[in-house]
């Protein structure tokens, strides 16, 4: 469920040189989102948490 909501607000490095994507969706709003869509509060981290695994799987906040 995160990793769609993520894929739908990202976009590929425009230079192409490094296999990062970036993505306009913060990690408060990720938590946000999943809220909304019905995940268990005790199942969502923390946003410093939420932040960590984003980037760790190669999403890093559009600059």
């Amino acid at each position: 469920m995160l990793w769609k909501l993520v894929d739908s607000q990202s976009q590929q490095d425009p230079t192409f040189r490094t296999p990062l994507c970036y993505t306009r969706l913060t990690a408060a709003e990720a938590l946000k989102q999943l809220r909304q869509q019905g995940v268990a509060e005790e199942a969502l981290p923390a946003p410093s948490t939420m932040a960590l695994v984003l980037n760790r799987n190669g999403y890093r906040l559009r600059p």
